[in-house]
């Protein structure tokens, strides 16, 4: 499900896997569409996300998502 982030005033939209670090610790990896039209990767401080088979279908499904939403003219006013 996608996740309003309006706070940041970049980041549009984003969509969140959860998934777990190298040591186990859960943590969530993503994609956002950003307000200038791109996509932002999202990943833990870390730099490292373990996936399994299904949560990297997952995040390739959040990447495509992304995309298409950075594809969309921004509304006006915004």
């Amino acid at each position: 499900m996608p996740h309003d982030d309006r706070s940041s005033g970049e980041i549009r939209v984003s969509w969140l896997v959860p998934c777990h670090d190298e040591n186990g610790n859960r943590i969530n990896v993503g994609a956002a569409a950003t307000r200038g039209g791109q996509v932002a990767l999202i990943g833990p401080p870390s730099g490292t996300a373990v996936l399994t088979p299904e949560q990297t279908a997952e995040y390739q499904d959040k990447i495509r998502a992304a995309l298409l939403a950075a594809a969309q003219p921004r509304p006006s006013g915004r």
